[in-house]
Order: structure tokens, then C-alpha cells, then sequence
């Protein structure tokens, strides 16, 4: 029984590693994918203050 509780132990103790290497990459991922949301509302931003001046532009203001 003592080997079969070691056994166990040390496959617990793996995936608990296991685990925690996900869990540090994923929030290194997550930590990117948010930089590159922000990065890219900036540019929906510039680009939809662009269209709204071509707007005036073509069709004058309303």
C-alpha cells in the first residue's frame, strides 16, 4: 500500500506541475492577446475618426 501511495503521490505532484506550467502559459498568452485587443480598439478608434471626417467631406455635415 506504502508504494501505491508513493506512486500516486508522485503522479499528483506531476500534474500539480503540469498545471502550473499551463496556468503560467496561459496567462502569458492571455497577457498578449489583451495588449494586442487594445493595440487594435486604438487603431478602430483612428480609423473611425478617419471615416467620419472622408463622411463630412463628401457629404458635408448634417
Amino acid at each position: 500500500m506504502d508504494s501505491l501511495h508513493t506512486t500516486e503521490s508522485a503522479y499528483w505532484k506531476a500534474e500539480a506541475e503540469r498545471l502550473a506550467g499551463d496556468n503560467a502559459r496561459l496567462q502569458a498568452e492571455n497577457a498578449e492577446l489583451r495588449a494586442r485587443v487594445s493595440e487594435l480598439e486604438g487603431q478602430i478608434g483612428a480609423l473611425t475618426e478617419k471615416v467620419t471626417t472622408l463622411a463630412k467631406l463628401v457629404f458635408g455635415t448634417s
